[in-house]
């Protein structure tokens, strides 16, 4: 009886997930295209005159569209330029990027911010608009509790002569509002302004709200299937093992090879424009490009080896019982299979490729970044 029960106690949970997938889904197409904010906004009737005065955001001279700036990914992620769609239906790069598009549209907003707390793992900070050092900054602020009404104001003031720098250049105001899940209180997003003139009022914060509201469970599903992905040992893209499952192999095969005095080679490739390739056709015809890139591979590598994906669009083959002549050999076999593929595609694409052996208490980490910097150094020199 206990049995039956549980059975359908999971397959209803099965059932809830795939629901709430669809209708998130549904949700996310249906944002795009549009100005999001503009769904959000209150209306005029329900806003607060500023007390100062702004002049309407509509009319300030726009600056360049800011790239899309992470601080801080998991560490098999990578920060990429706004506009390149990554691969997966929830990718939390994704799902951030349509937030604070969505919170920069509101009146008298410059650049957007949003912290994450991620269980056992680094916070994530991502924002438009702020530099790497203004983001960090500004995501130290207190995360106020949940609540309506419940928000974070700050008003800059800069010593001597740099509070009288023309508007466009320095963030002189703000507020955040938590963004609360399911499970409680996820993170904080936040707007900036570097218009002296400008300031935000409780419509502001009430607008925020809803936009916090609104998103909270795409993000927090997003926050989900970043940490299913990351404790996955496959890459659902390819089907190959992970950047994870790569470092564990490493440090299986860096031990094995120290103890018995044995050969070891790791092999680092990645594709030169690649987020390009993604810009130009898309996140699934390039996730499917890079699915069959990846079978290739594994096709021409030896028995022993094994073929690993590594970031947005890199890979990574270890190479026990092997030198770095053998890795180069290797090489040549996966950059003729890669060329073949491209042209078949109609892409031209070359392979960026380093090589690395382990020295004496080298570990994962220190022979990935020693083939990455030969790869690098490749890449300089071309």
């Amino acid at each position: 009886m206990l049995t039956a029960l549980a059975a359908i106690s999971a397959a209803l949970a099965a059932l809830l997930f795939v629901l709430l997938a669809a209708i998130l889904l549904r949700l996310r197409d249906e944002a795009r295209g549009r100005r999001t904010a503009q769904a959000l906004e209150a209306p005029a009737t329900e806003r607060a005159t500023l007390a100062s005065s702004p002049v309407p955001h509509a009319e300030r001279e726009r600056a360049p569209e800011p790239r899309l700036l992470l601080t801080s990914l998991p560490p098999s992620r990578s920060p990429r330029p706004l506009g390149v769609e990554p691969p997966g239906a929830f990718d939390l790069v994704d799902v951030l990027e349509e937030t604070l598009e969505a919170a920069r549209a509101l009146p008298g907003a410059d650049a957007s911010l949003i912290t994450l707390e991620r269980r056992g793992a680094t916070p994530v900070v991502a924002t438009l608009g702020l530099s790497a050092q203004e983001a960090d900054r500004h995501a130290l602020a207190g995360v106020p509790a949940a609540g309506s009404g419940s928000h974070v104001s700050i008003i800059l003031r800069y010593p001597g002569s740099r509070q009288a720098q023309p508007d466009g250049e320095l963030v002189r105001a703000g507020v955040g509002v938590p963004v609360a899940g399911g499970e409680g209180q996820i993170g904080l997003l936040a707007i900036f302004t570097r218009a002296s003139d400008t300031s935000f009022d409780d419509g502001d914060v009430q607008a925020l709200e809803r936009l916090a509201g609104g998103a909270a469970p795409m993000i927090e599903a997003a926050l989900r299937l970043e940490e299913a992905r990351e404790s996955s040992p496959v890459d659902a893209e390819t089907g190959l093992p992970n950047e994870r499952s790569c470092r564990r192999l490493l440090e299986r095969e860096l031990a094995r090879a120290s103890r018995y005095g044995r050969p070891l080679t790791v092999l680092m490739l990645e594709p030169e424009g690649w987020e390009a390739v993604v810009s130009q056709l898309g996140r699934e015809p390039a996730g499917r490009l890079l699915a069959e890139a990846a079978r290739r591979i594994e096709g021409v590598v030896r028995a022993p080896d094994v073929a690993c994906r590594l970031g947005r669009g890199g890979f990574a083959v270890v190479l026990p019982e092997a030198r770095r002549a053998d890795a180069e050999l290797l090489r040549r076999r996966i950059e003729g299979t890669f060329a073949a593929l491209m042209e078949a595609s109609g892409r031209e694409l070359r392979l960026a490729a380093g090589t690395a052996e382990p020295l004496p208490g080298d570990d994962a980490e220190a022979l990935l970044a020693r083939a990455r910097a030969a790869l690098e150094e490749e890449r300089k020199n071309r």
